[in-house]
């Protein structure tokens, strides 16, 4: 466009110029005016042709222009399409990242919503395991403290039963060798008199004999000499045929006390040779006990010269198995301890020496032999030879365990009992007998365990084991006994007056009961006797009720007692004494299960060592005195409700009152006057020379709760009223001295 503007303005330029050489020219000559004609007819066409240049060229140049134009309207069109689109792109693509970064920010939210609700439910879940730790762990604790009390009972139930047992033991002992004694003695001097009539008929028969045969004689002497000779010979045989005996000589005749009736060469006081071996165990048995052997002399009189030492009895060896974390079992053997053994100590078995090591009080710690598998089929027996002490398991091919009180895992025990969960340890060769016993009693499911789980060599482990139903025992000593449990039978000893675990005074025995299932009670026997129930449930035999101790069977269960008899003793003394009721006065002793009349002229020649019983009620076990110190708490039975105290008071007690008077309901609680209404101070009988400030505090410390509590007074007199108004003044001024 420019260079066309340029153009133009050159070719006006040349024509002006042009224009003025025409003009300049007018006054030439006439050659020149054609001369100029035709330049200016050039000039003119000249002008002409660069007008029509001109004009082209501004024809080319609008064309060029509109063509620009169009071109630049074109270009501004695909311009703006460009814009249009570029300005379309760049809103959708804003668009996309504003829907971009909202679904961004809703993905952020959700995450943090979800960041939130996981962090809410690890919280949550964190908050519950801790609570649930917690519980556990209360749990656990208590679940320690409640085993640990288990324990600490069992263990008191356990040494209780065993000193029981061993008073028992002792007492029963005692009991059977004075029985023994005494039988003893009536054996012998049983014996010293058919010794005594046996020796008179002998020598009787004897003097028969030699009259008889002096008469033949006689009587053969008148035939001759020789006959008569032949005939005594033949008589004397035919009576030595006959099993007559001559008569003894004065050196053959026996002495009647018995002695010398033990064969040449016995001591029955040499003490029994030590074992090599531990017995094999026998079942029990389902018959009745068998009858008492008497026992013999020799038995009898090593019992009494021999003196048998607590400590060399032979001690158990129990069987122990313990589940490991894998569910595989151990099994160890478990020696017993009793008290003065040491806590270690070196034993000598059948596989060579055994060091054993104190675990508790009751127990050494767990042995595991390598050949346990042969040890228990033949048996272990353990022997300490400084001391002779003895450990015994007898051997067997079953062994029953079950949970022990003092030891973790399981522990062996006599039999299967119904309703509680065992195991049992057998032999291979025996497992098929012990499964057939098993589902005779009802125990249709149980787990087996073998060598690759632990069990000892030839041995199968059962586990859980429940035995649903009872099952009668063969009568002979069959070992699967002890997987047919018996039925729950329980022989009880009621009434009676009871001396003291089994003991009971002859002139009071107990009454005995069974009770269990009727179905599988069965006979009852009491000394090996068949027993009679009377319509009342009470059973007796004859001897039942005699002085000695007795045995009561019934289907495996027993049960022992003793009746003694206890002379009154020859002196007696008043223990304590009771006013004595009624207008005449006077007191009552008692003394044991002595009451009777008490005057004090009686004193002079008893030990007078008497105490004031005084009875009160349970809601006021506190005596007060009249002089400050005298307190006196009595405690209610806990076995009786609403039994009343008694209390042997040393001193004249004036006030009761409650145990905690500022936390009784003062509606119900009340002070009582239960003496004689003596002043503060003031007494009868015999005061203590020194009183201890202790007890000064605590008697003014109870009459003032009681005054601050404002508990009423009774009887409601008003002399009693203003007596213990007199008391509280005189408690408080006393407690102002103290301090």
């Amino acid at each position: 466009m420019a260079s066309l503007l340029r153009a133009i303005v050159v070719a006006v330029r040349s024509w002006l110029r042009t224009m003025r050489g025409r003009r300049a020219s007018l006054n030439a000559p006439a050659d020149r005016a054609e001369e100029e004609n035709r330049e200016s007819v050039a000039s003119q066409a000249e002008v002409r042709r660069q007008a029509e240049d001109v004009a082209r060229l501004a024809a080319e140049a609008e064309g060029r222009q509109k063509a620009d134009e169009e071109a630049r309207a074109q270009v501004a069109a695909e311009a703006e399409e460009r814009r249009q689109a570029e300005e379309a792109r760049l809103a959708e693509e804003a668009e996309t990242r504003r829907q971009s970064e909202e679904a961004a920010r809703a993905a952020a939210e959700a995450r943090r919503k979800a960041e939130e609700d996981e962090r809410a439910r690890l919280a949550t879940e964190a908050e519950a395991r801790r609570r649930a730790e917690e519980t556990a762990r209360a749990a656990a604790e208590a679940e320690a403290r409640r085993k640990a009390e288990e324990d600490e009972r069992a263990r008191l139930a356990t040494e209780a039963e065993a000193r029981r047992w061993a008073e028992e033991a002792a007492r029963a002992a005692a009991e059977a060798e004075a029985r023994r004694k005494a039988e003893e003695d009536e054996r012998t001097r049983l014996a010293a008199e058919a010794e005594a009539r046996r020796q008179a008929e002998e020598a009787a028969r004897a003097a028969a004999e030699v009259d008889v045969r002096r008469k033949a004689e006689k009587e053969e002497r008148v035939a001759g000499e020789d006959e008569g000779r032949g005939h005594s010979e033949a008589d004397a045989g035919a009576w030595l045929q006959a099993g007559a005996g001559r008569p003894p000589a004065a050196e053959e005749v026996k002495p009647a006390n018995g002695e010398g009736s033990t064969e040449e060469g016995t001591d029955p006081t040499a003490r029994r040779a030590p074992r090599t071996r531990a017995p094999r165990y026998r079942g029990p048995a389902g018959g009745s006990p068998a009858p008492r052997q008497a026992p013999s002399t020799a038995r009898t009189a090593a019992a009494r010269t021999e003196p048998v030492a607590a400590g060399n009895r032979v001690l158990p060896v129990e069987l122990r198995v313990r589940f490991e974390r894998d569910g595989s079992l151990r099994v160890t053997l478990l020696p017993r301890r009793v008290s003065g053994l040491p806590d270690e100590l070196t034993v000598q078995g059948p596989s060579g020496a055994v060091d054993l090591f104190a675990l508790q009080e009751d127990w050494y710690q767990d042995i595991a032999p390598q050949n346990l598998g042969a040890l228990l089929c033949e048996g272990v027996l353990w022997r300490d030879e400084s001391t002779g002490q003895e450990w015994l398991l007898s051997g067997r091919e079953i062994f029953v365990l079950t949970s022990g009180t003092a030891h973790s895992g399981l522990v062996s025990c006599p039999r299967l009992v119904l309703g509680r969960k065992h195991a049992i340890l057998c032999t291979t060769s025996s497992l098929a007998a012990v499964e057939a016993v098993l589902r005779e009693a009802g125990c249709d499911a149980w787990t087996t365990l073998d060598e690759n789980d632990g069990a000892p060599r030839g041995w199968v482990f059962l586990r859980d084991v429940w035995q649903r139903r009872p099952l009668p025992w063969t009568d002979n000593s069959d070992i699967l006994n002890a997987l047919r449990p018996l039925p729950q039978v329980e022989i009880a000893l009621e009434g009676g007056i009871c001396l003291g675990y089994s003991s009971w005074l002859a002139e009071h025995p107990p009454s005995i009961r069974v009770y269990g299932d009727p179905d599988h009670t069965g006979a009852v026997q009491i000394d090996r006797q068949n027993a009679t129930a009377s319509d009342d449930g009470r059973y007796t035999a004859p001897g039942w009720d005699s002085v000695g101790p007795h045995q009561v069977w019934c289907k495996g269960a027993t049960k022992s007692y003793t009746l003694v008899r206890r002379e009154p003793p020859s002196q007696s003394w008043a223990a304590f004494s009771f006013p004595a009721p009624g207008a005449r006065g006077g007191r009552i002793a008692i003394c044991g299960p002595l009451v009777r009349a008490f005057t004090d002229s009686q004193a002079d020649g008893e030990e007078a060592a008497t105490s004031e019983i005084i009875q009160i009620a349970p809601a006021n076990p506190v005596l007060l005195g009249s002089v400050p110190g005298q307190v006196v708490v009595t405690y209610p039975r806990p076995d009786v409700r609403g039994a009343q105290c008694l209390v042997a008071s040393p001193f004249a007690p004036v006030w009761a009152i409650p145990a905690q008077p500022l936390h009784c309901d003062k509606r119900e609680n009340r002070v009582r006057l239960v003496g004689e209404p003596f002043p503060p101070g003031e007494g009868s009988g015999e005061v203590k020379a020194r009183i201890s400030r202790l007890s000064i505090e605590q008697w003014c410390s109870a009459i003032q709760d009681a005054g601050r509590k404002g508990l009423a007074v009774e009887p409601a007199d008003p002399a009693v009223v203003e007596l213990w108004r007199r008391y509280r003044r005189y408690a408080r001024d006393l407690w102002r001295r103290l301090r």
